[in-house]
């Protein structure tokens, strides 16, 4: 058992780390170039004041922090591997919004007592994340308190070549990649599980919510193609107004292109009941983004090599707001999406 932040930190945080600073590179025989290389972006790491970073030349950096709290962001029955992979998830999901590939981060943990399964479960997913997507642990902090977590993200890019919201011309074509909705009925499912202290299921839909799959290479392939691009973790409608109005456009789209899963129609009630939930569900972490529709073929290459969706949902216009259409009739949507100071969603 952990007596102490410092013993806790060295035990989950440093030495067990799959990517750590460069100094320990020569004792691990086994890693590959790849691997080698994602070490070797952190100079120092764990266990000095600051992380000191190495960036390609000619790259920029850009970075991106998210909170996750006890019953706002997960459950507080969660398990340490799904709160982790969750919070890796939300803050991966950012870079790849930018096109940006994962370069290193920080994470803040704040927990109630220092309990040995808890961390175990927890170091573990950590750590094979962070080799998953080649991303070393530069820092970060331990204390005593509800548990939460702050974790921040770097990633990079060749200068210039990262896409933001704002970017987005009229005429130009909305897409969605993926599935919408199904991280909502995911947690749904999840929720009914801890509450009957069932174990988690491996179903598709459960898998959405506490095993998300941010977008990172398909975002990297976007790159050249986007006009702005944003992630989906409020809610599409929410998202894309977000989008829409960082560059000064607007849209009206049929509510029957939003890409629905066959697990999710499978579960749902009316058409359009489902569609609404979708729409307005977070959690999904997809990527919506616009380009011009010279580079249709294009989208739908990088769609076929990734063997991810992508659904054109409608033309940027000149006239901003966003409009949600049926049988070309407005539809009336009261929420948008998640919202932390409204008591909706």
């Amino acid at each position: 058992m952990p007596q102490d932040e410092f013993s806790t930190i060295e035990r989950y945080f440093w030495s067990r780390a799959d990517f750590g600073a460069a100094k320990a590179i020569g004792s691990r025989t086994q890693r590959d170039s790849n691997a080698k290389k994602a070490a070797a972006r952190v100079l120092v790491g764990p266990g000095d004041d600051c992380a000191i970073l190495s960036l390609a030349a000619g790259d920029e950096l850009c970075a991106s922090t998210d909170t996750l709290l006890t019953d706002v962001h997960f459950p507080a029955a969660a398990a340490p591997s799904v709160i982790i992979q969750r919070a890796m998830a939300a803050n991966l999901s950012d870079l790849a919004a930018m096109g940006a590939r994962p370069h290193s981060f920080l994470l803040a943990l704040t927990l109630p007592e220092l309990e040995t399964t808890w961390l175990d479960e927890f170091a573990t997913r950590l750590h094979q994340l962070a080799s998953l997507y080649e991303m070393p642990l530069a820092g970060g902090d331990l204390c005593r308190g509800p548990l939460s977590l702050s974790m921040t993200v770097l990633g990079t890019a060749p200068a210039g070549t990262l896409v933001t919201r704002s970017g987005a011309k009229a005429g130009d074509d909305i897409y969605v990649t993926g599935f919408i909705g199904d991280a909502g009925a995911g947690l749904k499912k999840y929720l009914a599980q801890l509450l009957a202290k069932e174990p988690a299921t491996d179903d598709y839909l459960s898998k959405r919510y506490t095993q998300p799959s941010p977008r990172i290479e398909a975002g990297q392939a976007l790159r050249p193609f986007a006009t702005a691009m944003i992630d989906i973790s409020d809610g599409l409608l929410a998202d894309l107004r977000h989008l829409l109005v960082a560059s000064g456009g607007g849209t009206a789209f049929d509510i029957e292109r939003i890409p629905l899963s066959e697990q999710l129609l499978a579960v749902s009630a009316s058409e359009v009941d489902r569609r609404l939930t979708a729409m307005t569900g977070g959690d999904d972490y997809e990527l919506c983004f616009t380009a011009p529709p010279g580079h249709r073929q294009a989208i739908q290459s990088v769609a076929n090599a990734s063997g991810i969706k992508m659904t054109m949902l409608g033309t940027v216009t000149k006239e901003t707001g966003v409009r949600v259409m049926r049988n070309g009739c407005l539809l009336q949507v009261e929420t948008e999406g998640y919202n932390h100071f409204s008591a909706k969603k």
